[in-house]
Parts: structure tokens; sequence; C-alpha cells
């Protein structure tokens, strides 16, 4: 309906400033591709909602909840020449009109009285008239295609016309037919007409008619294709998504379970791949089996993905055989997809051989993906616990509890080794399994990890893992090591140290030599062991008085900022049990609420972690800041990218805009209206603004400068982003900052 230059376009509304696009499909092999993208309407600052085509040929639509000085109802394009005489059309209806008249509006431009038209032909029974105009090759196109259609509401199939258009070169035509041919086939036409001209328009040239002949054919069991479809997806190669798709719809309909099982062994791997794709859509785990030991990676990964990921609890208890065969898979050579699945498979088998399989893949060493071992042994060490969901995909899918007896056998043959492995993360995940077990250990290995304990030249977390270890083992060992470990470089084994003791209750003094050194440190200690040493603040003795010798420095300004926000948080937690505290935080409470330009917010300028402002910004349920703020340019989103916005902007800028967004908008992104001297109103994005001129991109898409002289009052721009101190907590704003400031490329 709409004309002009977006007549035969796409328009697709989006939300957040409020856009529509156009952009139109062109044929490309045996699909469609995406041609061209243009901004048709931009600015409108709401929500795209509900559209419709009106009689008069433009496109109104709704939005969303739009500022006070729009209209919610908007209308695109100009009205058409011929808008009166659809209107017209469309209000008189067509019951009274001429054969001939709704013969010519089949190929009007206006779908509505095209359908219209069809439609009241076909109520009519006019069959005749409509095989006329399906075989008139001076008819336009769509005339002839919405006859098709008509026929096919008719449930009538007419060889003399499919034989007619089987010489045409139209495609768009016969791929009608194809359709045409299918749809009647579903009411088993006695002849078997509608099968033959499926088969034969599978021979045709064109891959967009064999699309969907090879679908039709699938749909309406056309047994004499299965030669045409084996050929089909045989020449296209698995390089062709959409007759890939096609050729496997077209044998799952017509090909038997023993024959898409005899296709493992086809010379064509495409055809072995649509085999395996259609198996696993009819959910037959036995004939997939047949495909295991397939010579192609590609058609073994997708015979495990399809025995695996479509199995219940029943499947592998009809046909335990695939659950081993899955099993006996994983290789440290083989393809993730295939180990990570492997692996399950012989979590849920529990046996000693499962265990011996894991710890081989194991001790196979760093040329394995890290991501496969870590699930390794953190399978392992899920071995006496029941799980209700998958491992691979979080499906429920119940794994039972095993006992702990083949695994300790089997696992401790090699667990020094393992504990040794170079990865680090690798041989903390052991340290810990190992730890679990119920083992006797000689006093030599007691010495052994006690010195690794002591070891300043080893990973921190090896120290700690080791620490948790020697916990198990030997816990009175522990404590002359902890009281060793006060000294140690790092801050990770200091602290591990200090609440063993303090939970042991041994060693006090030295515990309270070492936090009071932490809080006079100063300048030489690390954010994160000062929020460390703070969360143990509370298992000391004289903590409401650290707290309020705190509160006083920080009114003075003598607290770190990094840990400004644990003191905040740490003395309002005590303030109900201390009149005395709860009068100092009031008095900082105020202080800082003054304080330009952040006021309480301020504490959440320094000390976040980064990694935990990452996950946030990827998965935080409510701020959900990754679906407006793509992270590269080339990702675009609602909102502006972030790429390098570390770079750009300051911490203080950072904070800045996670509390207040409408403070600065970046340009491009805010929605601004002027009010001209001469009364006109105008109302866009803000491209660009200087001493003299607003550049906005209005509602139509163009873009408009004007001289500020000229502007009798105007809007701040106002983004659609909203302010995130109601969303997120001080913490998780300085974790998010934190993240932020490392988008430096």
């Amino acid at each position: 309906a709409l004309g002009g230059e977006y007549r035969g376009s796409f328009l697709l509304g989006l939300g957040g400033v409020g856009e529509i696009r156009a952009f139109r499909m062109v044929p490309d092999g045996a699909s469609f591709r995406r041609e061209g993208e243009d901004v048709v309407v931009s600015g409108l600052g709401s929500h795209v909602l509900s559209s419709a085509f009106g009689p008069d040929g433009r496109l109104y639509f709704t939005l969303w909840k739009p500022t006070s000085e729009k209209s919610p109802l908007w209308a695109l394009g100009k009205q058409r020449n011929n808008s009166t005489k659809v209107a017209k059309i469309l209000s008189e209806g067509f019951e009274k009109r001429e054969i001939e008249e709704l013969l010519d509006l089949l190929g009007y431009n206006d779908r509505r009285l095209r359908q219209r038209a069809q439609f009241e032909l076909v109520k009519r029974g006019e069959i005749k008239e409509l095989r006329k105009v399906i075989l008139n090759k001076n008819a336009p196109e769509l005339a002839r295609i919405h006859g098709l259609w008509g026929l096919m509401q008719l449930k009538r199939w007419d060889n003399e016309v499919f034989e007619a258009l089987w010489f045409e070169s139209n495609v768009e035509l016969l791929r009608q037919t194809a359709r045409w041919a299918t749809e009647i086939g579903k009411q088993d036409t006695p002849d078997g007409q509608c099968k033959a001209a499926l088969v034969k328009l599978m021979s045709h040239e064109s891959p967009r008619v064999k699309h969907l002949a090879a679908i039709g054919c699938g749909k309406i069991k056309v047994r004499e294709s299965m030669a045409s479809l084996v050929k089909m997806i045989e020449e296209a190669e698995n390089k062709i998504p959409v007759l890939r798709e096609a050729g496997v719809l077209g044998l799952m309909g017509v090909a038997s379970l023993n024959e898409l099982g005899g296709f493992s062994t086809h010379n064509s791997e495409a055809v072995r791949i649509a085999a395996v794709v259609a198996l696993r859509r009819l959910g037959k785990t036995k004939e997939l089996l047949a495909f295991l030991e397939d010579s192609s990676p590609q058609v073994i990964s997708d015979a495990v993905l399809g025995i695996y990921d479509e199995a219940t609890v029943e499947t592998f208890e009809d046909y335990p055989e695939a659950l081993v065969a899955i099993a006996v898979k994983l290789n440290s050579d083989g393809q993730s997809a295939i180990n990570i699945r492997a692996l399950a498979a012989n979590r849920r088998l529990g046996t000693r051989g499962s265990v011996e399989r894991i710890m081989a893949f194991l001790k196979a060493g760093s040329d394995t993906e890290r991501m496969e071992r870590v699930m390794a042994l953190d399978l392992l060490a899920s071995w006496e616990l029941p799980s209700t969901l998958d491992p691979v995909d979080g499906r429920y899918f119940p794994v039972p509890a095993f006992k702990a007896n083949e695994l300790e056998f089997v696992f401790l043959r090699d667990a020094w080794e393992l504990v040794h492995d170079d990865d680090v993360e690798i041989s903390v995940r052991a340290i810990d399994l190992f730890s679990k077990m119920k083992v006797k250990v000689p006093g030599e290995d007691i010495d052994r990890v006690v010195g690794y304990i002591l070891n300043e030249e080893l990973s921190p977390m090896l120290r700690m893992s080791w620490f948790r270890w020697l916990n198990v083992q030997r816990l009175e060992r522990l404590d002359e090591v902890a009281e060793a470990a006060l000294t140690s470089s790092a801050f990770e084994v200091r602290q591990v140290a200090v609440k063993h003791l303090l939970n042991r209750k041994r060693g006090l003094d030295e515990v309270q030599k070492y936090l009071k050194r932490t809080f006079l440190g100063g300048a030489d200690v690390g954010v994160e062991e000062l929020q460390g040493t703070l969360e143990m603040l509370g298992q000391m003795p004289e903590r409401l008085e650290i707290l309020q010798n705190l509160v006083k420095d920080l009114i003075a300004g003598k607290v770190a900022a990094a840990i400004q926000l644990e003191v905040v948080e740490l003395a309002t937690a005590a303030a109900e049990e201390d009149n005395e505290l709860a009068g100092l935080l009031e008095q900082f409470n105020k202080l800082v609420r003054s304080q330009k330009p952040f006021g309480e917010f301020a504490v959440s300028l320094e000390g976040g972690n980064a990694k935990n402002g990452e996950t946030l910004f990827l998965g935080h349920l409510t701020a959900m800041c990754s679906k407006c703020h793509a992270l590269k340019d080339k990702d675009k989103q609602v909102g502006p990218s972030l790429e390098s916005v570390g770079q750009r902007l300051t911490k203080e800028e950072l904070l800045e805009s996670i509390l207040d967004p409408q403070a600065k908008i970046a340009s491009g992104y805010g929605i601004q209206t002027l009010i001209l001297l001469n009364g006109r109103v105008m109302s866009g994005t803000q491209l660009a603004e200087d001493a003299e001129q607003i550049s906005l991109r209005l509602s139509n898409g163009t873009v408009e400068s004007v001289d500020k002289a000229k502007i009798r009052s105007m809007t701040k721009p106002i983004g659609a982003m909203p302010e995130m101190k109601a969303l997120l907590s001080k913490g998780e704003m300085r974790d998010l900052v934190a993240f932020l400031v490392t988008l430096k490329e």
C-alpha cells in the first residue's frame, strides 16, 4: 500500500529512541538476502507499537507512552493519487462487482484489493475464470499468483494448468505451483497428479523452485522423490542452508527409518548430515548410533548432539548402549561439543570405567580446552551428590549420586600428579577435590603441603587451596601454619589465615596486631586486603570502638576512598546497637548529602571489582545494561556504544552517567523540541549543538540545522536511559564503574 521510494520495502519499528527503518528482501539463490537499510523516521523517543495501512496509502502507527508534546498516533507517507478509489472500493465491498472487474483487481498494486478480489472469485466458485488468468502470459505476475492461490482455496488441481506453467520462465509462478501441488496433495488426490508434479519440479534448474518442491515432497510423502532429494542435498554440499533444511524436511517425510539409517554409508557427507538431522528431529536414537563411527567429525558431532540433547531419562533406560557410545567418545583431541557431552554421559554412567576415562582426559594435559577440564573436575566433585539439571544445557535431566569408593580408588592413584598441573585453575580444583576424600596421608606429605602453603613463590590461589586441604587432613597442624602465614607477602594468604585463627580462637593476639596494622597501613595496603579485613571486623571484640573511629575518620576525610562504602555499610548495620555510632553516622550522612556532585553516592567511585561489574553489565535482570549498550561500535544497539568509553570518560563522568543519565546525552541519542520565533514546532534527535546552531534529525529522517537566534524556546535533550540509582545498589554501581573504566580499546 505504501507508495513512493519505499514501495516493496519491509518496515521495522524499533524501541528505545523510536525509529522506523526500511529494507528490501531480494531473491538470492534458494532464498533471499537483505538489501539496504534506510532510517525512515527517527527521534520519536518512544517504542513504536501497532501499525496498519490506511486506504489512503499511508502507514498509521502508535507510540508507547509518548512524551507530552507528541501524539500517540502518527502517519507515514503521502496520500496516494488513487487513495480515493481504494477507499471507495473497500467501503463498497466486492459482492456486487462484475467478474471482469474482480479479475482486473487481481493485479492491483494494493494487496487488500487483490486479496479480497481473490476471495470473492473463490466464494463464487469461478474456477474457469481463475484458470484463464493463470494461463494468460500477459496478465500481471501478481494476478496469476492470486489465481493459483484461488485454486488452492478451492482445493482444485488442474494438470493442464501445471503443464502450461512448467514451460514458463517465471520462477515465482513455479514456486507457487509447488505450494499449490503441496496443499492439494494433502487432500490425497486419486490420480497422484500432485505427487508427479512435485517430482517434476524437483528437477527444475532453479534452486528456489527445488526448495519448495522438496518441502512439499516431505509434507505429502512423495516416495518417488527420494532420488531427487538425495541428489539436491548432495549437490548443495551442506553450503546452502535453505536447501539443506528443505532436504531434511523432505527426507523426514519420504524415507523410512531403515533408509535414513542406511545413509550412514553414503559417500556424501552432506547426505549423512541431513540424515542425522532428520533422525534427530524424529527422535530416533537407535538409528543415530550408526553414525557415531563416521569418518567426518561433523557427522559424529551432529549424531552425538542428536542423541544426547534430545534424550530423556527413559531414552538411556531404553538404549543404555547409546549412553556408553557417547561416553567413550571422550578424547583430549576431540571436538569440544562432543567432549562436554561425553563428560556428562560418563557422569551419568557413574562406573569405575567412567572415572578412568575422565581421569585419562584430565591427565592428557594443557592441550585440552580448559573449559572441558574444569567441567571434568566439577563433575567428579559432584559424584556423591544428586543433580536435577543437566550439566550441558541446564534442562531438567536428573543425575543420581554415586558412592565415593570408585571415584576415590581411581582419583587417588593420580591425585598428586593432577594437583601439580601446569594450569593453576586445574590444580586448585584438583586440590579441593582431593581434600574431600577420606584418605590417610603420611607425615612426609603433610610436611610437603606445609611447605607449599608457606612458599612465597607459588600462586596465592594454590596456597589457599592447600590451606583448605590441610584444614581437612591435619587441622591441628594448620593452627601453627596459619600464624606463620600472617606475615606472608600475599594478602590473600594472610586473610585466609586470619579467618582460620578467628574461627579457631587461636593466636588472637597476633591476629589483632595484623588487623590493626592493616587499618593503619595506608597506601601500603591494597584495596582488596582493606575490604577483606573490614569483612572480618565483626569477629573482633572491640569492633564498635573501631567502627566509631573509622566513622570519625570518614567525617574528617581520612578513610581511603576504596573502603568508604564498606565502612558505611558496616557502621549502618551496627548502629542499631550503639547510640554513639548512630550519631556519628548521621553526622557523616548529613555532611555527604550536601556535597556535589555525587553526595551519598561518592562512595561508589573507588574500590569496585571490574569482574563483578562485567557480570552485572551482561546479566543484571533489572538494569539490563547490555540490552541497550553494545561493547563494540559494530554491534549496534538502541543506546550509544561503550567501545573505548574508559578512555573517553573519567570515573567521575562514568558515575555521573549512571546516577543521572540525563545530565549529558550522547550526541545522536537525545530527543529535543524547539519552538521557533515564527511559531513552528520542531522535534527530533539532537545531532550537534554549538554557539550558533542546533542540528536535529526530524521524524521524517531529514536533518535540519536552526540558528539559535531564531529559537524562542527549547527543551533539554532527553535520553531513554532510566536513573540507575533506583535499580542498582551503591556496591553494584561501584563495580559497574570499575568495569567501564577498563574499556580502553
